[in-house]
This record gives structure tokens, C-alpha cells and sequence, in this order.
């Protein structure tokens, strides 16, 4: 999902790559989790590596936690980076879709192929399922992730949601870069706006022609949205960067 991130930054900064709860090299859940759940853990993983503060990034799920990080641990971040995210309440057509979904995922072994179709057409737009067939074969991977596990995250972070808008006024003195896509489909620009919106001194940027995984269908854009961040915090950009721009 970060790969591209992963290249572009890690010659210049220490780069975290975590796999949420439940997903790639993390245990199979068998239970919900919730948003705090992954705040603990990605304190845990911070006092595990010895890092004092963090610029955080997360897309989808992450960029949820993202949004909230800033309010619940300001201390341990120098800034955070909330992609394709929402603070809202799950609409009722959301809520009885999802639950339906998820439902039907707990009665699987291995992951059915119908979830990777279901996937395509909520993590891709238009412009990706026109023109970018690569990122569309990657959506394939959902295939390889465990049922139950998936059940249990749509169950805790998706259905179990909660408006976070004011929680998010809390926050004060942690820069916040919002990124919304101009097509995506599970979280409007308006409702990601709205989350921004809710964020003191955010800095809210929409990319066009992008959909839900924006850092991984349009990486160039985001790590150029990333670098300008960074660099009006003051903090070094990539050298590769440097080099291109001299």
C-alpha cells in the first residue's frame, strides 16, 4: 500500500510501514477493533522502536487514526497525514450494506472472489478502471486477506464508528494534512472536507482524478502533496527531490 511512499522517503527519514490489525503480517482478529485499539497499538509500536514523535500517514482506516492521533497523543507527533479519511457517523445505507457484507465474509473460510469485485468498486474510480490497469490488479490482493479478520474490522472501524468532529476541535498544535479524492467513493470530498474543516489550521487538498487508496493509485501526486507539507514544517525534503528541482 506505502511502497511508493516507502521508496521516496526512506533514504531521507526513518519509514514505519504498519500492517493494520488483522491484515498481511498481522494476527488474523477474532474480535472487533476499534479506533482506539489502533491508536494503543501504534504507541506500542512507537515505544517498541524507541521513537519519542512520529509524522504519521494513513489512507482509508489509517486516515482515520490519523485524524485522531493529534488529539488523543499530541505529544507523540510532529505531524500527521489523514488521506482519503472521515469523522462522520456510517449512513444508514452504509451501515446495512456493510453489515450485510460483513455477515456473509464471517461464513467463509478463504476469502470469496466476490469481495475483490466489491473492492474494485469501492477502492477505484473512473479514472483508474479507465486508464490505470495495474492499480486495478492490485486491489486482487484483498483476495489474500483473512474473512473473519476482514469481518471484525468492518464490524469495530467501519459499522462501529463514531462522529469524531468533536474530538477533532481539540486539536491544536499539530499540523494536519488532509487529502480527499475527487473520486472517491467511500468518502466524498464534502465529507472529508467537512473532517478538515473540523481540524484547526488543517491543510486540505483534493487530488483530481484520484479515488479511495489515493497513496497507492496516484503516488506521484501524494508524495508531491507530502513533500510541500513538509517542507512548510520545515523539515528536510527527499534529496532526490532536491536534485530534480536544483
Amino acid at each position: 500500500m506505502w511502497s511508493y511512499q516507502y521508496e521516496h522517503y526512506a533514504s531521507d527519514y526513518r519509514v514505519v510501514l504498519i500492517d493494520s490489525p488483522g491484515v498481511g503480517a498481522s494476527d488474523p482478529l477474532r474480535k472487533p477493533v476499534y479506533l482506539e485499539d489502533s491508536a494503543e497499538i501504534v504507541i506500542a509500536i512507537l515505544d517498541a522502536l524507541g521513537i519519542d514523535r512520529c509524522i504519521f500517514g494513513g489512507n482509508s482506516w489509517g486516515a482515520m487514526l490519523a485524524a485522531v492521533l493529534p488529539a488523543w497523543y499530541p505529544e507523540r507527533l510532529i505531524a500527521s497525514m489523514s488521506i482519503n479519511g472521515t469523522a462522520s457517523l456510517p449512513t444508514m445505507l452504509e451501515t446495512v450494506q456493510m453489515s450485510a457484507i460483513s455477515g456473509l465474509l464471517y461464513l467463509n473460510a478463504t476469502m470469496p472472489q466476490w469481495w475483490a469485485n466489491l473492492a474494485k468498486g469501492a477502492f477505484a474510480g473512473d479514472t483508474a478502471e479507465e486508464t490505470n490497469p495495474e492499480f486495478i490488479e492490485y486491489i486482487n490482493c484483498v483476495l489474500n486477506e483473512d474473512p473473519k479478520s476482514i469481518h471484525y474490522q468492518l464490524q469495530g472501524i467501519l459499522l462501529g464508528r463514531v462522529d469524531r468532529h468533536a474530538l477533532l476541535r481539540t486539536i491544536k498544535d499539530v499540523p494536519v494534512l488532509v487529502i480527499a479524492g475527487e473520486e472517491d467513493r467511500q468518502f466524498a470530498v464534502h465529507i472529508v472536507r467537512k473532517m478538515a474543516n473540523a481540524i484547526q489550521g488543517s491543510k486540505f487538498v483534493v487530488l483530481q482524478e484520484t479515488a479511495h487508496l489515493a497513496s497507492r493509485e496516484q503516488p506521484a501526486l501524494v508524495n508531491a502533496e507530502i513533500d510541500e507539507f513538509l517542507s512548510e514544517l520545515k523539515l528536510p525534503v527527499p534529496r532526490q527531490l532536491a536534485k530534480d528541482t536544483s
